[in-house]
């Protein structure tokens, strides 16, 4: 069986805008745990695959796009831990992207899915079908969305609240489909919120969905979730110039990376809300860099155009 042996370190953002509001934002760095399943990648796949290795399968399939962090981690921890992947992914034939390129250099196997058909991915016709094309295989959902990978992401609370940061007042994160914010809210303590920055446009059922995610896991005590859909620029992978500029001075400034697409909305957020006084004075936030540096490649061109044409 896997197990997560090491416990993430934390780094201190150090920012004007904090040390005049008399916040404290310490950066749990998930990124730093393992370079090839970065973030929290590993963490929704853990027990995904101890769960396809005690039931027998040597293949596991999922979904996402053609810059999906989850699909990359995937054939990373196939290649390592010895068993077939197949990626469905969003798109059509002869298209590709480094990461890819990436996926198919460490064994997985590509099958596109155009867009008005991965609409129905989960349907019972399709996994028929690819049983039939695959043989039998153990399937995770896109971004490891089902309750395995909400159970690993508990891991991650579970590390906060032994650290010597066990005394923060929010934990924020980037969410797309909201599993590592279920998995955080069930494992922090009830005196914690969680703050998760939305980085879809529309998502107005997430709300209600994770909450009942939420009680569904049967914790009798839990922190609060709180989502903001303020900060998506536009909707998934959208960048404005005002983001852009975000995360190339913050790349220019700090020891490590942010990426435009999940970590970079999260991080203005946070920094947004602290000097606009949304989080008061005192406050102590853990903001979680969850991996997942694809975004960085695929949306380099954008950031890039958009610098150019501020400086036209």
């Amino acid at each position: 069986m896997l197990t997560l042996n090491s416990s993430p370190q934390f780094s201190t953002w150090q920012c004007d805008e904090f040390i005049a509001k008399n916040v404290t934002v310490v950066v749990c760095r998930l990124d730093q745990l393992d370079m090839q399943i970065p973030g929290n990648k590993i963490y929704k796949l853990l027990e995904n695959i101890n769960a396809a290795t005690e039931q027998g399968f040597g293949t596991i399939l999922s979904f996402g796009g053609m810059w999906s962090n989850h699909l990359h981690a995937l054939a990373q921890a196939g290649k390592r831990y010895g068993f077939d992947t197949v990626g469905m992914v969003r798109g059509h034939e002869g298209q590709t992207t480094p990461m890819l390129e990436d996926v198919k250099a460490l064994g997985m196997k590509i099958n596109f899915i155009g867009p008005n058909d991965y609409k129905h991915k989960d349907s019972s016709a399709l996994m028929t079908a690819l049983a039939e094309q695959y043989g039998p295989f153990y399937s995770i959902p896109e971004g490891g969305a089902n309750h395995l990978g909400v159970a690993g992401c508990q891991l991650i609370g579970a590390q906060i609240e032994t650290s010597v940061h066990a005394d923060a007042d929010f934990v924020a994160l980037a969410v797309g489909t909201g599993t590592t914010a279920v998995g955080l809210c069930c494992s922090l303590a009830a005196n914690k919120t969680v703050l998760g920055v939305v980085v879809l446009k529309g998502m107005t059922d997430l709300d209600e969905d994770l909450d009942t995610f939420i009680q569904q896991q049967g914790s009798e005590s839990h922190a609060a979730l709180e989502l903001d859909h303020n900060y998506h620029f536009g909707g998934y992978a959208k960048i404005n110039i005002e983001l852009a500029e975000f995360v190339t001075a913050f790349n220019r400034n700090n020891s490590f990376a942010i990426e435009p697409v999940y970590t970079g909305k999260a991080f203005f957020a946070v920094w947004d809300k602290i000097r606009s006084g949304q989080i008061q004075s005192g406050s102590k936030v853990v903001l979680l860099h969850t991996g997942g540096m694809q975004g960085a490649r695929g949306t380099a061109p954008i950031v890039q155009r958009l610098l150019k044409s501020k400086r036209a």
